[in-house]
């Protein structure tokens, strides 16, 4: 019975451990987290059956990364951006996770190496078939979509830290998995040129 009891004082004291342990890592890694903003401008087009113009197109995202190691990071995003060709403009409210792993090449300053997935709606698409009065003629494509993507993200980056806050630049390039049209294989492209500052 000794033997038991024992036994069981150190199960007990094993869990209290694994469990103080998580609590500290929980702890550590939100004392870590660091807040931030970026906008980008993305030469974006449509790949697969179909041959059209690309286009320059904006976006702007707020991002939580979260310091797993000095070495590695985890990133949520929350990207709004326009997306499609110079004949289709279509808008996406995407929410990409990423992994960062970066080395420092200074001080205050970093490189940065980012793979993940990038879940996205679409939210409108026109397509653009010229002007009138000096505005867009544009026709809603969208019931004719797959309103959900998968884009695959591998970006590089280098980060200067300048007191509390880190300047970054950012070059990403986005490549969908998914059809977005019922009949053709066409799928979204884009590289993109990024800034932003996180605290």
């Amino acid at each position: 019975m000794l033997a038991s009891m024992a036994w069981r004082a150190r199960r007990i004291g094993g869990g209290v451990a694994v469990a103080a342990l998580i609590a500290l890592e929980a702890r550590y890694s939100f004392a870590q987290a660091h807040a931030g903003g970026r906008i980008g401008a993305r030469s974006t087009a449509l790949g697969g059956d179909v041959d059209l113009d690309p286009a320059i197109r904006p976006a702007v995202a707020g991002f939580v990364n979260i310091d797993v190691t000095t070495l590695f990071a985890v990133g949520a995003e929350l990207q709004a951006s326009s997306s499609g060709s110079e004949e289709y403009r279509l808008r996406y409210l995407s929410a990409p996770l990423l992994v960062h792993a970066r080395h420092r090449v200074g001080a205050n300053a970093a490189a940065r190496i980012s793979l993940g997935l990038a879940p996205a709606w679409l939210a409108t698409a026109e397509y653009i078939h010229g002007t009138d009065g000096g505005g867009e003629v544009s026709d809603d494509v969208r019931p004719t979509l797959r309103v959900w993507d998968v884009g695959l993200v591998a970006a590089t980056a280098v980060q200067v830290q300048v007191g509390r806050v880190g300047y970054l630049i950012e070059l990403r390039y986005v490549r969908g998995t998914m059809s977005i049209d019922e009949d053709l294989f066409v799928t979204n492209r884009e590289l993109g040129l990024w800034i932003g500052a996180q605290l």
